[in-house]
């Protein structure tokens, strides 16, 4: 149980920590710096000036011994002593009077409104009070089923008897004596007493006697002092009295104005926070009319290009069917068109054998000689005027292209023979040191390339060199 009021305790305490700080982030919303305000931390009892926080650095248990009072009246009973002597009887004597107790109720007998419910509330706290801590209720009576109980028989009434006059008499007689014998015991310890002490109060006789006249001036000065103490004490009453009057009236003003200054500040504070709330509550709508109007932007965008992708689309299978339709017309046709040729030319070539078929079964040895003279007039007649027009053009140009090469390779031929000479060979190892080359001396590869590389001696050679190359075809010489 104790756990649990423990845990209780410690949520209690957090969530009174979480609604201070949100309370201080409310009153600040802007998060602005604010100066210190003298007034309201002097008017509130719970500000820095009145309790400080040790957190801040202030501890007021420490250095508790320098506000120690050390004075002679306090520290002695002599001094005690005197400083009760001083002390005015309006101190010692008290004039407060006790507070009255607070009626419950109206001058016509009715219970006032706070009294009921001040007794509602009372009756809901124990109620609480006794589900927490789970209080047994007492058990009901039956309400149906009672026990009944066994009638006792009644004692004997008691009987006064009445007494006897003597008897009467004889008592109050005792009643007397009694009384005498304890007065007479008094006496005696006080005369015991008396006696005992008759030395000292032999001595205070004589020395009173003695300062007779010091005691007159004291009482006369104590008379004195007390009438001044007590002009004193009305003085600083009246004093007092005007102060808390002052007081008062000046604790009324500053109030009103305080309140007046702190409810200015607080509508001003509410205020701002007011337009705070107004420019962030603007702010918001603008960034979300932005937002939407970019959605919106982006959802035409993504509309349109939904449109020209499905346009697109549909364009493709209109293109497709458009095409695929073609390509049927078009095999459909070709193919009608292949069929009807092919039974076109069938038909033809029918007739066409039937008509040659007839006109050999009718025609003679010299109707079939005259035909084949007409085909080997049209075909071979013409075929070699052809090839006997190209050999007299090709006659005629190789005469020019014999004298274009010897033209060429005359000159060519006379120096490759004087290269591989061996006079020449002879003078060129000979002058080549001489100019600071190396010799130049024939190897197997030179041998073998000279005797590769012939100059053609032959027509022949020639001839046979135009006709490997198909090229050259038109330039091949004139034969002589």
């Amino acid at each position: 149980m104790q756990e649990k009021e423990k845990k209780v305790k410690k949520i209690q305490h957090e969530h009174i920590k979480a609604i201070r700080r949100l309370i201080a982030k409310g009153k600040n919303v802007e998060g602005k710096l604010e100066r210190r305000n003298v007034i309201k931390d002097y008017t509130e009892y719970e500000s820095q000036p009145y309790a400080p926080l040790s957190r801040i650095g202030y501890f007021p248990d420490n250095n508790a011994d320098r506000y120690v009072v050390k004075n002679s009246f306090l520290n002695t009973y002599e001094g005690l002593l005197e400083l009760e002597a001083f002390l005015p009887d309006s101190i010692t004597q008290p004039q407060t009077e006790a507070p009255k107790p607070r009626s419950l109720t109206t001058k016509d007998g009715f219970t006032k409104r706070s009294a009921r419910l001040e007794m509602e509330l009372a009756q809901v706290y124990q109620i609480l009070q006794d589900r927490k801590y789970h209080t047994k209720e007492p058990r009901k009576p039956l309400r149906f089923l009672q026990r009944l109980s066994k009638i006792l028989p009644r004692p004997p009434t008691p009987e006064l008897e009445i007494p006897s006059p003597i008897d009467e008499e004889r008592e109050l007689a005792i009643i007397i004596v009694q009384k005498l014998i304890r007065g007479r015991a008094i006496q005696n310890m006080m005369f015991e007493g008396k006696e005992k002490r008759l030395e000292l109060i032999c001595e205070l006789r004589t020395t009173h006697a003695l300062q007779e006249d010091g005691q007159l001036l004291k009482k006369a000065e104590k008379q004195v002092t007390l009438a001044l103490q007590r002009q004193r004490d009305l003085h600083e009453h009246k004093m007092s009295v005007m102060e808390k009057h002052l007081a008062r009236v000046e604790g009324r003003v500053l109030a009103n104005m305080l309140d007046f200054l702190s409810k200015e500040l607080i509508r001003l504070q509410d205020e701002r926070r007011i337009h705070a709330f107004a420019m962030l509550a603007e702010r918001q709508r603008r960034m979300r009319e932005a937002e939407e109007s970019g959605r919106r932007q982006v959802e035409e965008r993504r509309r349109r290009e939904e449109d020209e992708i499905f346009r697109q689309v549909v364009k493709v299978h209109q293109k497709t069917v458009d095409s695929y339709l073609e390509d049927v017309i078009l095999n459909s046709m070709e193919s009608t068109a292949e069929e009807q040729s092919r039974e076109e030319i069938q038909r033809m070539a029918v007739e066409i054998n039937n008509i040659s078929y007839e006109m050999e079964t009718r025609q003679s040895n010299l109707q079939s000689e005259e035909i084949v003279a007409e085909l080997v007039y049209s075909f071979l007649i013409p075929e070699v005027r052809k090839m006997t027009i190209k050999e007299k053009v090709r006659q005629a140009q190789r005469k020019h292209i014999h004298a274009a090469h010897q033209i060429i390779h005359g000159n060519t031929e006379t120096a490759i023979e004087q290269l591989f000479s061996p006079g020449f060979q002879q003078a060129t190892s000979v002058d080549i040191p001489q100019i600071g080359l190396l010799s130049v001396t024939p190897t197997g590869q030179d041998i073998a390339k000279q005797q590769e590389i012939k100059p053609p001696d032959s027509q022949s050679q020639q001839d046979k060199m135009y006709e490997d190359s198909p090229c050259i075809e038109s330039a091949r010489p004139p034969e002589q």
